[in-house]
Formats: structure tokens, C-alpha cells, sequence
């Protein structure tokens, strides 16, 4: 380690430093969260092992110490603990080992991804930071090239000064003496109280710190004695508190937000209708229950909450505070509201907006030592734009799925309709909104808020989520609903149905009614394929059964690009059966392979208008995937120069075969009796579109 560190070259320790950056920080692969993660998942794989040789063990005096209990606890210590714990420790003991900078490197909140419609991102460091270099590159170039950092040390030419004078700290947007709405007459508010939407306007109003019974309280809120012919005061449970006028400009900026509150004697705090910290208070407790247990007077405590509970503008925080017992003399509750920058309350930041998706690279310098820290990087997008028929397309329909035959599909279900799914494809050029889009005529789904396709990305819509994961194992984007749910309702017919895509503002993307019946590709009903829209980055008419193929793969191929068509060199003939390799694949064959009875030609008697005669006739395999990529057209010819396509010949029968083709059969339209000595010459001729 000593002699890496004395001879390395400075360039080989900065880029030793930079990996150390990326996989220790950001969620990269060494983080606690992504240790606990692996660690659970080969826990999940050894579990069941590790209980059938447990089983083997004989009785012995230590046998409690490799019990599943055991075990199990201490695998949960690793999650709890140790994990948490060993990142900062290696970096300490690297920066020891000088393979690691001290300079605190820049931290961006938030860390890449979308920024949303503010297009704002924070930049912060630490206070003891005073150079900062960064640098932008637009998407689809090098970030490497406008590293702040060039070989030997030097400073970039590309690379800004961070001006940090008009840098700001930690924000506070709830302090003690904030105004609160409070409700003390003992009523049962129910859930709807919590939501941002709920009117308090009729609630009264006052300073923080609120309660009674003490004499330190900005406002004093009052109670209802349950029982007036009691002696003493029987005071009501629950007294309700809201804060609706939380103005955050963008909580992205923010590494996560400081919640500190004070209570006496239980309490539930709920940030825009969500609950995110409960004290001294049962779950689900109703409007007259009291606190489990008392609580210190004006117990002070503090947590952190995550900054994707906020929203950018208006913010309410709604509390309920909880009595330990009805005779009990006083209440308090106080809360403030801060947001930390990225790195910490500690650090300052500098807020940028952007206004085009790019890389952000930035690193601390220290001019005196000429110092570099590690280097931060990562991509930003703007706010998806609305989903419209100019950059979404429903590119499959499995309506009739194959049975369920695995074990793990057995498990889920029998019925093959909970198979079914529908796959949208972004083909715009900007991340896609589906909020508020909906699907229906056959199903129905309305899309919830956190609904995004990345470009070129494609979102599931399944019938059965469960279902179809038992089917598919890769990952996919999964749709939700505005209940939180994956599954559409209903169920697509295995015949013909109707499906409309609408935007949120009630125009109609696209309308189509598809059917098991020719000319819609009918290998899609019920052989396992889906129905896979051709070209769909040109838009297609989706009610034109021809811009409609099955799928490639007879699983339904959910996620796959679909890359149907020829590759390779159409001229070749590997397998030197005469059929070159595009023909090959226009019949479904192998260039590796000869076949020579993928084309038959024969004489057949056919009955035309009451009159039996003799017909010359093409018989030959069609790949029923290349329809649309390819065109096969039979052709005739009486002299091997001049050939005629439809209807100098004429298509007689297609019989659809298990393998994905079909054994197609042509006549001439003249009859072999019309002219005895007339020569007729039949051929397939393939072209690519």
C-alpha cells in the first residue's frame, strides 16, 4: 500500500479516488443500502439450505447458538448495524492509507435524474471548502472531456469557478412561533383532516408552542370536560394541528429535511397526508384514545424526513396530539422545519436551473496544496412533457395468452387471462407524463401521478401483476394506477375488443378495435405471441391491421425491442441449397441448414364457375415475423423475362403451422387447358421495405 501510494502516478490516485467516490457514496455499489440489499438477497438464497442442515445438527450445548433464531438476529444486526457503520470506516482507514483525498468532494442534491419543472439542483460543500470548479456537458457527449481536473492536476479551461459568496446553508421553513390552525372540541375528524386539501378554515389559530396547562405556551388551546358531573376535569383525548401554508420552492435541492418537534404526551405527524413519525400512540388510534405512556414534559425530539414526502409549492404537516389519560392537566406541541442541503445541514449550497438535460461534473480544489477532492458526476433531466399521440404508442397487446404451465404460474393461477398485459412505448424525445391518461373500451386504467417513460422506454400494463412476474423474470416499468395499483380492470377478449388511449385533457390518442381474424396476424391468439405494432416510431395507424405483427418470441415478448427483420448479408447461401440466406428467412428456414422443400411446385384440378380444370400451383413457407419487414409476392411468367404478380396469380389456400409459419398455397389464373403448349414458370419474389 505504502509503496502504491509513493510511486503511483498522481492521474492513477485521482482515478483511484474517483472510483472510491462512485461506489462508496450515491447508492453506488459499497453504500449501506446497497450491501444490505445483496446481503438480504444471499440470505433469501441460503435460508432454506441453512434450515435442512440445521435439522442434521444433534443435540449439543451450543445448539442455541446456530438456532434460526440466532441466526436471524444476527443477520439483522448486519442491516442495522454494521452496514451503517462500515462505509465511513473505510474511508477513513483509505484516506489513512493516502488513497483517498481529505478535501470533502461536492455533493449534488439531487443526485442526477429528473428535476421536474423547476429544473433547479443544488451544489453544496462543506464550510470549510472555499474553491469548487464544475463544468457542464450536454447529453450525448463525453463528460470526461469537461472534467474540472486535466491530466498532471491542472485546471480545466472548461471548468467554472463556483461562486460560494452567495452560497446558503440549511433553510427553515416551520420555526417556533409559526401560526398553526388547531381543533380542541373533542370531535372525531377521521382520516380526512390529514390532506392537504381538507378546509380548516373554520378551525381557530395561533402562535407555536400550543397546549395548556403550562406557562410557557404561545397559544393556549382549549378541551372539553367529558364528564361535567364528575369532580375535576375528565379532558378529551385528541386535539388536532395543521400547517397548510408550507411554501417550498423545490425540495429537491435538499439532501432531506430536519424534523424537530415537541409533544406531551403522544403524537402522529403526517407530512401532506402521509404519516411519517408516530410517539407514545397505537397505530390506527381512534379519536378517544389516549397515549400508551407519558411522555418527559415537553419532550424534545428530532428525525429525519425524506425530501420525497414534499412537493414543490404548498406543504401542509398535519399532528394529532394524544393525553395519557383523561385527568391529566396538560398538553404541548411545538414543531420546526428545516431543510439540509446535500451533505448536511452544515454545508453550503448553490442553486442552479437548468434548461437542457446534461452532465454535471465538480470537484473541490485547494489552491495552496493543489488538491483535488474526488469527483462528483451525474445526469440531469427536465420535467417529462405530457403524454400525446406525438410521442406515445401502444406497441403490444397479449390478449390471449398461452396457459399456465410452470410451477411458480401454477402457484399464482390457472387462469391464462391473468397473462394478459399492454406495453406503451415512449418514441418521443423527452421523458413521457401519463398522469391523468387513461386506457379503456375493453379495460380500464387510470394513470396516477407517478407515472414516467424514459425515451425509448416501455411501461407494462398487466392484468395480473403477480401473475406476470411468476411468467417473466426481467425488470420492468410497471404502470400505477391512481389507487397505487398495477392491474387493469377487466379482462381483454381473446376475439376482438376496443382500446382507447386518452390524454389528460380528454383528446384521444388512439383508437382501435383488433380481432383474431385475418388480416389481423392471427398467431397472436392464443399460440403465446402478442401483438406487436410495426415501425412504431413512425406512428403507425394503430387501427390498420397491417401495421400489426405477432411477436417474435411466443411468450408475448413484454420489454423487448423487437428487432424483427433480416440481418446479415441477403446474398449469402451458407448452406448451398440454392435459397439465399433473405429467402431463407423470408420461409422460415436456416441458411445453415438445406431445405429444399420450402417451395413445391405441382399440377392441381380446381372447380372455377362449375368448370374442373387443371392449374399449375406454388406452394411455399412463409415466416409469418417477417411480414413486416418483408414482402413476398408469387409471380408468373410465360418466358422467364416478363412476370406478373396478383391476379395473374391467384392465392388458393394459407394453413397456419405451430412452429411461427404457415404453408401458403398460389394457382395460375389460366387453366393448363387453354393452351396445351403454353409454358407457365412460377417464383416467390422477396423484397425488404
Amino acid at each position: 500500500m505504502t509503496l502504491l501510494r509513493n510511486e503511483a502516478h498522481p492521474d492513477f490516485m485521482t482515478l483511484l479516488a474517483d472510483r472510491i467516490h462512485a461506489h462508496f457514496f450515491n447508492d453506488g455499489v459499497l453504500t449501506a443500502a446497497q450491501a444490505s440489499e445483496r446481503y438480504t438477497r444471499y440470505m433469501d438464497e441460503a435460508r432454506t439450505p441453512y434450515l435442512a442442515e440445521y435439522a442434521r445438527w444433534p443435540a449439543q450445548t451450543n445448539r442455541t447458538m446456530r438456532a434460526p433464531s440466532a441466526w436471524e438476529s444476527y443477520h439483522q444486526y448486519f442491516l442495522d448495524d454494521e452496514f451503517h457503520a462500515l462505509p465511513p470506516q473505510r474511508i477513513a482507514l483509505l484516506k489513512a492509507a493516502g488513497m483517498y483525498p481529505d478535501i470533502d468532494t461536492p455533493s449534488f442534491g439531487p443526485h442526477g435524474g429528473s428535476l421536474g419543472q423547476s429544473g433547479q439542483l443544488a451544489l453544496s460543500v462543506p464550510t470549510s471548502v472555499s474553491t469548487v470548479y464544475h463544468s457542464f456537458a450536454p447529453a450525448g457527449t463525453d463528460p470526461a472531456a469537461v472534467d474540472p481536473r486535466l491530466s498532471g492536476g491542472v485546471i480545466n479551461p472548461a471548468a467554472s469557478l463556483l461562486d460560494l459568496s452567495n452560497a446558503s446553508g440549511a433553510q427553515t421553513y416551520v420555526q417556533t412561533g409559526a401560526v398553526w390552525k388547531y381543533l380542541d372540541d373533542a370531535s372525531d375528524q377521521g382520516p380526512a383532516w390529514r390532506s392537504p386539501n381538507f378546509d380548516d378554515s373554520s378551525w381557530e389559530s395561533g402562535p407555536s408552542e400550543l397546549g395548556y396547562g403550562e406557562s410557557d405556551q404561545g397559544s393556549t388551546v382549549g378541551f372539553v370536560d367529558l364528564e361535567p358531573d364528575t369532580p375535576g376535569f375528565q379532558r378529551n383525548a385528541t386535539t388536532y394541528f395543521r400547517k397548510s401554508d408550507i411554501v417550498i420552492p423545490d425540495p429537491a435541492i435538499f439532501e432531506n429535511f430536519t424534523l424537530n418537534y415537541v409533544f406531551d404526551d403522544g403524537i402522529a405527524i403526517y407530512v401532506n397526508g402521509v404519516e411519517v413519525e408516530r410517539n407514545n400512540l397505537n397505530e390506527n388510534a381512534a379519536f378517544d384514545d389516549y397515549a400508551t405512556q407519558s411522555s418527559i414534559d415537553n419532550e424534545n425530539v428530532s428525525i429525519t424526513v425524506d425530501r420525497n414526502f414534499f412537493v414543490a409549492g404548498n406543504n401542509t404537516i398535519a399532528v394529532e396530539i394524544h393525553q395519557v389519560s383523561a385527568t391529566n392537566s396538560d398538553i404541548s406541541f411545538d414543531l420546526e422545519l428545516i431543510g439540509n442541503p446535500p451533505g448536511g445541514g452544515g454545508n453550503l449550497a448553490v442553486t442552479f436551473t437548468l434548461n437542457e438535460p446534461v452532465w454535471l461534473l465538480s470537484r473541490s480544489y485547494n489552491p495552496d496544496t493543489q488538491q483535488w477532492s474526488a469527483l462528483n458526476s451525474a445526469f440531469f433531466t427536465l420535467s417529462a412533457v405530457p403524454a400525446d399521440a406525438s410521442n406515445l404508442v401502444v406497441s403490444k397487446v397479449h390478449y390471449h395468452p398461452a396457459d399456465a404451465s410452470t410451477a411458480a404460474e401454477l402457484a399464482v393461477t390457472t387462469d391464462q387471462d391473468d397473462f394478459e398485459f399492454i406495453e406503451l412505448l415512449n418514441v418521443g424525445t423527452s421523458p413521457v407524463s401519463l398522469a391523468g391518461v387513461t386506457l379503456t373500451g375493453g379495460i380500464n386504467f387510470l394513470f396516477g401521478e407517478n407515472n414516467e417513460i424514459p425515451v425509448g422506454g416501455r411501461m407494462i400494463i398487466p392484468k395480473n401483476r403477480q401473475a406476470f412476474e411468476a411468467r417473466y423474470s426481467d425488470t420492468f416499468l410497471f404502470a400505477t394506477d391512481i389507487l397505487g395499483g398495477n392491474d387493469f380492470e377487466m379482462r381483454l377478449s381473446n376475439n376482438s375488443d376496443q382500446l382507447i388511449l386518452t390524454e389528460a385533457s380528454g383528446t384521444t390518442m388512439h383508437n382501435f378495435t383488433y380481432s383474431d381474424s385475418s388480416p389481423w396476424p392471427s398467431l397472436a391468439d392464443g399460440a403465446g405471441f402478442s401483438l406487436v405494432l410495426k415501425n412504431p416510431t413512425q406512428l403507425p395507424d394503430h387501427s390498420i391491421p397491417q401495421n400489426w405483427a405477432a411477436s417474435v418470441e411466443s411468450d408475448g415478448a413484454p420489454g423487448a425491442e423487437n428487432n424483427f427483420g433480416f440481418t446479415g448479408d441477403p446474398l449469402a447461401d451458407n448452406d448451398r441449397d440454392g435459397y439465399n440466406a433473405l429467402l431463407e428467412y423470408a420461409l422460415g428456414s436456416s441458411d445453415s441448414s438445406p431445405d429444399r422443400d420450402a417451395i413445391t411446385l405441382d399440377f392441381a384440378n380446381f372447380t372455377i364457375d362449375g368448370s374442373t380444370a387443371e392449374y399449375l400451383t406454388l406452394s411455399f413457407r412463409r415466416n409469418l415475423h417477417s411480414e413486416n419487414v418483408l414482402t413476398i409476392q408469387p409471380q408468373v411468367s410465360t418466358d422467364l423475362v416478363n412476370w406478373n404478380g396478383p391476379p395473374s396469380v391467384i392465392q388458393f389456400s394459407e394453413i397456419e403451422q405451430e412452429d411461427g409459419t404457415s404453408i401458403v398455397t398460389y394457382r395460375s389464373a389460366t387453366p393448363r387447358s387453354t393452351n396445351p403448349s403454353l409454358r407457365e414458370f412460377l417464383r416467390i419474389h422477396v423484397s425488404s421495405f
